[in-house]
């Protein structure tokens, strides 16, 4: 059985061909500390327009779990006459039955935070 490997066998810098692996090396490193260096990271744009930074403080804070608190007053802050899915159902229904619905959005809402992902059944109603 044939394995895939993948390198990179020689690259082009300022018109002069390099193969050695340690030069190449240095120059893949060199290019992305410099694509994603500080400078890169130090104004962060969406679309053109400047997004400040999160300090410290909001940094740990964005990786707490995410409370029942939080989740209701989302819940709640969405408009009431969207339908979100597609059993039909307006976001109003959710809001007035919450103690219902809580236990098993909380399920979710913590099964995201440890994997990082939603069940994609949950799309299909």
């Amino acid at each position: 059985m044939r394995r895939r490997v993948n390198t990179i066998n020689s690259q082009v810098v300022d018109e002069v061909e390099i193969t050695e692996p340690i030069e190449i090396e240095k120059h893949v490193i060199e290019f992305y500390e410099t694509l994603y260096g500080e400078d890169y990271l130090a104004k962060p744009k969406v679309d053109g327009v400047e997004v400040a930074h999160l300090s410290e403080n909001q940094d740990l804070d964005m990786e707490r779990p995410i409370t029942e608190d939080e989740v209701c007053f989302a819940i709640r802050d969405l408009r009431r006459d969207i339908v979100v899915g597609l059993d039909g159902f307006p976001m109003a229904v959710l809001n007035r039955c919450w103690s219902t619905f809580k236990e098993d959005i909380m399920f979710l809402v913590k099964e995201f935070e440890v994997t990082g992902f939603l069940d994609w059944r949950l799309k299909y109603g």
